[in-house]
């Protein structure tokens, strides 16, 4: 998983406080051939994993959260970071298409942008929510 990008993610982050509080915990795994994902915003809790595939040289993500639903998701390259672009399926049935940038400021800053992906499968000219996180100690 040598994406140098998507390694300067690995750690515990948090942003927000209270029920507006967000955790990201990023860890590699299997010789960081893979990398376990968690995320919790308020009772909203995800886990997943992020694999690389040599053959194909591309890194996908799987993940399920706690309300049923499933994320399958692609990371790439983006001018700002590394990018993550996900397709979310609720329990229900229903898809939702979304793209996050992981932009890192210093060794104790990552800003977290999550963007729209427009039917024609374009990203929005604006995120929809940006966030900054802050390290924490593991």
């Amino acid at each position: 998983m040598k994406n140098p990008a998507r390694e300067r993610v690995i750690g515990k982050w948090v942003a927000g406080e209270g029920e507006k509080g967000y955790e990201l915990e990023q860890k590699p795994v299997l010789d960081m051939h893979a990398g376990l994902m968690d995320v919790k915003i308020g009772d909203f809790k995800y886990q997943g994993i992020v694999m690389f595939a040599p053959a194909r040289r591309e890194i996908t993500q799987i993940g399920a959260d706690n309300s049923g639903g499933i994320w399958k998701g692609t990371w790439s390259q983006d001018p700002d970071g590394a990018a993550c672009r996900l397709e979310y399926t609720r329990a229900d049935g229903s898809t939702q298409k979304l793209e996050h940038v992981y932009v890192k400021g210093d060794n104790d800053t990552l800003k977290v942008k999550q963007y729209d992906i427009t039917a024609s499968g374009g990203r929005a000219s604006e995120p929809r929510v940006e966030l900054i996180f802050k390290r924490q100690k593991m």
